[in-house]
């Protein structure tokens, strides 16, 4: 915002990096400064490959003239019609599509394709379903695979995240509570702190989308994490109102940063002693906003959530894929973790195949 205030009528050029994120961060500039700088022009270079910026231009030889025709060049932007973005897109069929980020379990990146820059991911479940450990599973994978997570936590502070971690290497934390930690506990501290790609995991806890931006501004991630929606500061607005504007906010946050967005929501818990039936998306609190944004809704869903230790994830939602049928899961409360069981993975081993599954074989 100061740097909006100094270029208050300024005629501003905008080099953008040569990626989607880099043109998401120049359309952002170019929108704060419009109605307060004279000009605005976005100037894209010529000649650069994938994530290249200015400095790089000039290091092969661009010159200070050559830049100063691109930007005095009078350049009517052009609509941007429907054959364009195919012929965008049709560069893929001589270069791989760029990954998604994986989700930490096989069969739900098979039936998903992953989460990939701006989608939005909407993990739901019932109280106490598993949805914080589930999303800590997913930041871990992340991280382990060099992606910069930003994990927004407003129902956690930063310890209680970080005994979860622990808990993943043996930490027993009812030992831990009654001052009887044993040396299997002391061991799985000093385990963890020597795993430096969890310094890739940033914890913030920002409740208004203004504050969320601004983290994602300044740490650019390459996935937000959000724990859990419903606890984003709604204002004034009713469940449903707010439910809606941080929806819309999440979806263009995760578009305009090229952001793979996880946000959990709870599910309307049926009435009391009655036994938990499987759940759809229309079971999503406030639901409306987030059937529509959302490209994904993965429900964690447990029948027991006291002593079941299974369960299974449900798709309840895959616009860009075919869901199929629920994936069963074993869930581990004492180190927060999840084993896919997956049929037909089941019968790969069973085969002889060597199988990978989130980082363990």
């Amino acid at each position: 915002d100061d740097y909006t205030e100094a270029l208050s009528g300024a005629h501003v050029v905008i080099l953008p990096d040569n990626d989607l994120p880099g043109r998401n961060h120049a359309e952002l500039i170019a929108k704060a400064l419009a109605g307060k700088a004279s000009s605005v022009k976005v100037v894209e270079l010529p000649g650069q490959p994938e994530k290249a910026d200015v400095t790089d231009w000039v290091t092969r030889g661009g010159t200070a003239d050559e830049l100063k025709a691109l930007i005095t060049t009078e350049n009517t932007p052009k609509r941007y019609t429907l054959l364009d973005a195919i012929a965008k897109v049709s560069r893929y069929k001589d270069e791989p599509m760029p990954k998604s980020i994986d989700f930490p379990w096989q069969a739900l990146n098979i039936r998903t394709r992953g989460m990939r820059p701006g989608w939005l991911c909407i993990l739901a479940g019932y109280p106490g379903s598993g949805k914080t450990a589930a999303a800590m599973e997913i930041a871990y994978m992340a991280a382990k695979h060099e992606h910069h997570v930003l994990f927004n936590s407003l129902e956690m502070n930063d310890e209680e995240l970080a005994l979860r971690m622990v808990q993943r290497w043996g930490l027993d934390t009812d030992r831990l509570y009654r001052g009887q930690l044993t040396e299997q506990d002391r061991d799985a501290f000093d385990l963890a702190v020597n795993f430096p790609f969890y310094k890739n995991v940033t914890i913030t806890a920002e409740r208004s989308m203004a504050g969320l931006e601004s983290r994602v501004e300044e740490y650019r991630p390459d996935i937000v994490i959000v724990d859990y929606i419903g606890l984003m500061d709604m204002g004034r607005d009713s469940a449903q109102e707010g439910t809606t504007k941080l929806s819309r906010g999440m979806k263009a946050l995760a578009r305009r940063y090229a952001v793979a967005a996880v946000c959990l929501s709870q599910l309307s818990r049926p009435a009391e002693k009655q036994k938990l039936s499987a759940p759809t998306m229309f079971d999503l609190r406030a639901s409306g906003a987030l059937e529509a944004d959302a490209d994904q809704i993965i429900i964690v869903f447990r029948e027991d959530i006291q002593g079941d230790a299974e369960g299974r994830f449900i798709i309840a939602k895959s616009r860009h894929a075919r869901p199929g049928k629920p994936i069963p899961f074993r869930f581990d409360g004492d180190r927060q973790t999840f084993t896919v069981i997956d049929e037909a993975l089941e019968r790969a081993i069973g085969q002889g195949w060597s199988v990978f599954e989130g980082g363990q074989a």
